[in-house]
């Protein structure tokens, strides 16, 4: 049979550790307004490139008219001028990124995805 005495002992001692080690704890919790946002602009910047990942809201597309295909500006009933020509606005005087105090952009690739 086990001592009583060692079993109160140790089970003393294993109460004593377990409160004093710490319990878990919480993160910071960060609350932006990108969290409740309906558009967002990601931008990376990198030595020899600049990428733009942006998600656009419903009530935001008329400030981005530049970037929509023409079908989203059809259903609008916007008129729509050729996509090539909103597009350099976009980035001329919509959303402007400047490299060394100008604008150039060698190579533009864009990926387009509806998600209405």
């Amino acid at each position: 049979m086990k001592n009583p005495e060692r079993v109160s002992l140790f089970a003393a001692l294993s109460l004593l550790a377990a409160l004093a080690l710490p319990g878990p704890r919480a993160d910071a919790i960060v609350v932006t307004q990108a969290m409740t946002a309906t558009t967002i602009a990601e931008v990376s910047i990198e030595s020899d490139a600049v990428a733009v990942e942006l998600e656009i809201g419903v009530d935001n597309i008329p400030g981005f008219r530049n970037l929509m295909p023409d079908s989203i500006l059809e259903s609008m009933n916007l008129e729509a001028e050729p996509f090539a020509s909103r597009l350099q606005r976009f980035w001329q005087e919509d959303f402007v990124i400047r490299v060394d105090g100008g604008w150039k952009i060698a190579e533009l690739d864009l990926l387009q995805e509806e998600r209405l």
